[in-house]
């Protein structure tokens, strides 16, 4: 009986990872590529992933690259 149970619950967040999994290759991988194969071409970055690119550590990272660089 409690290896029935164990095999439940950890059934649970293999589950919920497998759907957050896959929501996040539908949204970054599949709606990229039809974004790229549509008419009016692809945005380089989606709106929904815009928070991704503009925070603070990102750009406390950032900045010190880019001096090296020289951008």
């Amino acid at each position: 009986m409690k290896a029935k149970r164990q095999g439940a619950t950890l059934r649970v967040p293999w589950t919920v990872l497998a759907v957050v999994g896959g929501l996040a290759f539908l949204g970054l991988v599949v709606m990229k590529i039809l974004a790229r194969l549509h008419p009016a071409g692809g945005t380089p970055c989606p709106a929904a992933l815009a928070w991704l690119v503009n925070n603070p550590i990102r750009r406390r990272y950032m900045h010190p690259v880019l001096d090296r660089v020289g951008i």
